[in-house]
């Protein structure tokens, strides 16, 4: 099987640069296919606004207020944080179907830099892992 790459979802969604919080979160990407979309979706807009508050960043605030007319975003609503700011969560699964296959992966969130650099200090990395041998095994025969 092979599984759809990012470049199945929507041009407008793609970027450039491409950003996670649309791709998973608009309805025409990957929240359609989000099995677990209210968890995920707090992960994503803790993360989000995380950002907002730690850089005032002119454009996460009009992407947070973007994501937050998306109609599934708006359904599940916005969350307190589950952690302090200065704590975001380590692993949090993300589960979706893709042609008919259910994937499972975990992500990890890496930031970079201290206060007196702000051009590191808005750098962030996020990774995603296959959560279990079945997404591995899936995503190796892509």
């Amino acid at each position: 099987m092979t599984l759809p790459a990012a470049s199945s979802l929507p041009p407008d969604l793609t970027g450039p640069p491409l950003n996670v919080f649309r791709a998973c979160l608009h309805p025409a990407g990957f929240a359609r296919q989000t099995l677990n979309f209210a968890e995920w979706s707090a992960y994503l807009l803790e993360q989000l606004g995380r950002v907002e508050r730690l850089s005032a960043d002119p454009e996460a605030v009009r992407l947070a207020a973007e994501i937050a007319e998306y109609p599934q975003v708006a359904e599940v609503g916005v969350q307190e944080p589950a952690a302090p700011v200065d704590e975001p969560v380590l692993l949090v699964p993300w589960r979706l179907r893709i042609g008919g296959a259910d994937l499972s992966f975990f992500t990890t969130l890496t930031s970079f830099g201290t206060p007196q650099d702000i051009t590191l200090a808005e750098l962030a990395v996020e990774l995603f892992y296959p959560a279990d041998e079945e997404t591995e095994a899936l995503l190796r025969s892509s």
